[in-house]
This record gives C-alpha cells, sequence and structure tokens, in this order.
C-alpha cells in the first residue's frame, strides 16, 4: 500500500512539538530545538518539558495535551521508557506525524522489538512514525535540519539512509560542495515508514532527480526489488550496501536491528538494474556531482579527449582508462596540427586515440592547459574534456575554464589532485557552474561509468 501522502505532512508542518526538549545544550531535546529555531522554520515551535516553563526564549508545556494549538508534527526525544505513553499523548491529540529520536527499541532483541510492536498498535491507522532510533529529516526547502549549522541549499538530490550520522555528514559536506538537496531522511529501525516506503516516494516527487540510499537491510525484499526495477530506468540510484561481511551483520544487527541478507543477492540486484553502487562519503558526493549534470551527456558520445602534463598521472590514467573500457577521442588531423603549434617541441605528445601530453612545462604557464582546451574541446570527434593534473589552480585558471565553459556544451571534468585546502575556494564556483571537479582519476572514472550505465539502461527500458 502506497504511503505517499502519509510521507508528504512530514515534510512540509505547519507547527512542531518538541517532546523532551531540555535547557542543557548537551542533550538533543535541546540540539533539535535550536537546529528549528536557527533555521528559520516559520511555523509555530513548542517545547515540552514538565520541569520547565520557557527554553530557549519559548514557552514550555508541561505535555502535548496542554498545547493550545493543532500540531503537525511531534520529535520524541526522552527515554524509551516514556516514548510509548508520549505516542498515546500525541494521538490522542491528533498529530499525524511522529519522528522518534529515542533509541532502545529492535536493535536491542526481543525486549524492544516487543516495544515496537506496541508503537504500532498505538498508531494503527491514526499516524506515521519515522524511527524510532534516528535523526529525523532535513528538508531545505521547508527550513527543516537536523542539526544547527547545516546549511539550508536546495536541489533535487533526495537521500534515505538507515544511519543517522551519514544523513547529517553528507547533508552537510554535501551543502559545502554545492550540492542542494530536496529532502534527507534518517530511517533508524524503520518500525512504521520504511525505506520502500521512501523509494516509492522519491519515483513520484517531481523535486527528487537523485536518489541516494544507504541501506543496511530489507524487511519486504519483493517489494524493494520491484522499486528498483521500476525506479531505476527513470531516474539514478545511487546505493551503498553495508553489512556485506558476517561480521558486519552483526554490527547492523544491532545497530537498527536489520536483516542485511547475502551478499550474492545484493551484488545481482545491483548490477542488473545499473545502480550506482558507493562504498564511501566521499564517492557519493563525486556520483551526486556528475548526476546533477546528466543533461550534460545525453545524446553525446562517449570519446574523451584528455589534456595532462606529468607522465606518471599519464601512463597511470590511460591504464584505468584500458581496464574500464574508456576511448580516447581520435582527434582530427587539423586539431593535430593546431595543438603541436601550441604545446612546446619537448617532452609532449599529440597523436590520435592518446591523452595529449602537453609536459611538464605546464607548471610554469597554467594557461597552456586553457589554450590546449580551447582547440580540443572544439575537435567533432571529441565528446567529453578531462583536464588532469594541473601542477596548481589559480583564479586566473577558474576563470578560463568557465569561459570555455559558456562557450561549449561539450562536459568539462577537471581532477585536481592538489591539496584539498587549496582547491576548497575555487571547486565551488567551478563545480556550480557545470565543471565537475574530482580529486583522483578513479573516482572522476568510476563516476562517469555510473552514469554511462544508467543512460544505457534507461535508454533500453524506456
Amino acid at each position: 500500500m502506497s504511503r505517499i501522502d502519509d510521507i508528504e505532512g512530514f515534510f512540509n508542518p505547519r507547527s512542531i512539538a518538541i517532546l523532551g526538549a531540555s535547557r542543557s545544550p548537551a542533550k538533543f531535546g535541546n540540539v533539535f530545538l535550536r537546529s528549528y529555531q536557527l533555521s528559520g522554520f516559520e511555523g509555530n515551535i513548542y517545547p515540552i518539558n514538565p520541569n520547565a516553563d520557557e527554553i530557549n526564549g519559548l514557552k514550555t508545556y508541561p505535555s502535548i495535551k496542554d498545547v493550545p494549538n493543532d500540531v503537525d508534527l511531534a520529535i520524541i526525544s526522552t527515554h524509551p521508557r516514556e516514548v510509548l505513553k508520549l505516542v498515546k499523548d500525541c494521538i490522542d491529540k491528533g498529530i499525524k506525524h511522529i519522528i522518534i529520536f529515542s533509541a532502545g527499541f529492535g536493535e536491542l532483541g526481543k525486549e524492544g522489538k516487543k516495544r515496537e510492536d506496541q508503537l504500532l498498535e498505538i498508531i494503527k491507522g491514526r499516524a506515521s512514525i519515522i524511527g524510532p532510533n534516528c535523526i529525523g529529516i532535513y528538508v531545505p526547502s521547508t527550513k527543516l535540519s537536523f542539526f544547527p549549522g547545516i546549511p539550508l541549499i536546495e536541489g533535487p538530490v533526495s537521500f534515505v539512509s538507515q544511519s543517522g550520522f551519514i544523513c547529517a555528514t553528507i547533508s552537510r559536506w554535501g551543502a559545502i560542495r554545492g550540492i542542494g538537496f530536496s529532502k534527507v531522511i534518517s530511517l533508524g529501525n524503520s518500525v512504521d515508514l520504511t525505506i520502500n516506503d521512501f523509494l516509492e516516494y522519491f519515483e513520484n516527487d517531481p523535486n527528487t532527480k537523485i536518489i541516494s540510499i544507504y541501506i543496511e537491510g530489507v524487511k519486504d525484499g519483493r517489494r524493494f526489488v520491484d522499486l528498483i526495477r521500476r525506479i531505476s530506468i527513470k531516474k539514478p540510484i545511487i546505493i551503498w550496501k553495508t553489512g556485506n561481511t558476517p561480521l558486519g551483520k552483526q554490527v547492523i544487527s544491532s545497530h537498527t536491528g536489520s536483516i542485511g541478507g547475502s551478499k550474492e543477492i545484493w551484488n545481482s540486484i545491483i548490477k542488473k538494474n545499473k545502480l550506482a553502487q558507493v562504498s564511501s562519503i566521499e564517492e557519493i558526493l563525486d556520483y551526486y556531482q556528475i548526476f546533477l549534470n546528466l543533461e550534460q551527456f545525453k545524446n553525446i558520445g562517449q570519446k574523451i579527449c584528455l589534456i595532462a602534463s606529468q607522465g606518471g598521472l599519464i601512463s597511470n590514467t590511460t591504464d584505468i582508462f584500458e581496464e574500464n573500457g574508456l576511448k580516447f577521442a581520435n582527434l582530427s588531423p587539423s586539431t593535430i596540427d593546431k595543438l603541436k603549434q601550441i604545446i612546446p617541441d619537448y617532452g609532449t605528445n599529440v597523436v590520435p586515440n592518446m591523452p595529449i601530453d602537453i609536459s611538464i612545462a605546464a607548471a610554469l604557464d597554467m594557461d597552456l592547459y586553457v589554450r590546449v582546451a580551447k582547440v580540443a574541446i572544439n575537435d567533432p570527434n571529441v565528446d567529453i574534456l578531462i583536464i588532469l593534473g594541473s601542477m596548481e589552480i589559480t583564479s586566473e585558471l577558474t576563470k578560463d575554464l568557465l569561459k570555455l565553459k559558456n562557450k561549449s556544451n561539450k562536459p568539462i571534468i577537471l581532477v585536481q589532485p592538489v591539496i584539498p585546502y587549496r582547491l576548497s575556494k575555487f571547486e565551488l564556483k567551478l563545480r556550480t557552474n557545470g565543471i565537475c571537479v574530482f580529486y583522483t582519476v578513479n573516482n572522476a572514472v568510476k563516476a562517469l561509468l555510473a552514469l554511462f550505465r544508467f543512460l544505457k539502461h534507461s535508454k533500453q527500458n524506456s
């Protein structure tokens, strides 16, 4: 049964109550309260604490039943022994959307599972729950955030995760890199709403163009596979699956109480549906940026022109391309002649179906990259331009690359293995203007291949 209507209300509340709000900045009941205050949430916020009259400048109520107005969303951050009663109080108040931060449920075994069953019995047909054992939701468009200090940058990426820490980290790092989010959901134990429910929601959400999931296991594998099969031809799905080893399975059982399933089954699902598989935060952020530029790669070929200046990097990159089936562009004689007039006579190489080696001289003449790129990108045999490993990045090089991008509709990728802090002040401007920036060739190639697989899968099955 679809839960789309149940889910929508979590993302657009007009009022929020924090049950377990605290005066102490070191407690999550205070952290959540501050988060909504500092994010600029425009609705009413009601702290609930029987031992306080005011918290963070807001009138505080002893019980949710004492709030004089309607409440759309309740967040419970108390000891687990209090949760069942508080959920009953929320139901009596008519609240239909509840997020339970508190842990101490299914991840603890039989007793915890019993409490989860009691939760389901209490809410039966009357409310929906995210959690327990989760940090909630992050929705920049309605100014909802897990924690204070996470920038609210809107965009087409949605992420649903069984790990709260990874939710918060990806939201924060993504914002720093200029990646905007539609919705981010921390599921925790998924006692009620599950990853399948949110996948179905994302499938139909016009504001979600890229779907990403961190998953430890699923409760309804058949429905999950059906959803993945259906969605993967319409929207890119990035998957981070953990619990693939015997020890890993033990860890996820104590983390969220999930059942992981065999590695072979998961690999088959991922391969068959051409999901983009990642295994780190760095990878998922890299995949986001390539898929955010998906429109640039539609209806073009996959012939790549690589411009580089260090022999070791060129040799290594050539191996990586060859091993992954990527092809270098067959530069036309006219392009080769023009390039030979630009690059030095020594330590360089310009031949068809090979990288353009502009020599270490480029370290002393950063403009050489740009002059070569201007010629190469106009070759009709070039579909994608990759610039690899300039010794340094400057504001002038950044400006020149942006000018080049404005004049060409071909994708430009910069692989810049410099010290990250030197790149940071330039990469945001490049990324937000359609130039993908990677720290390593491996990550660039893996992201590019994932994009190619999605485009082919989508075209073949549409």
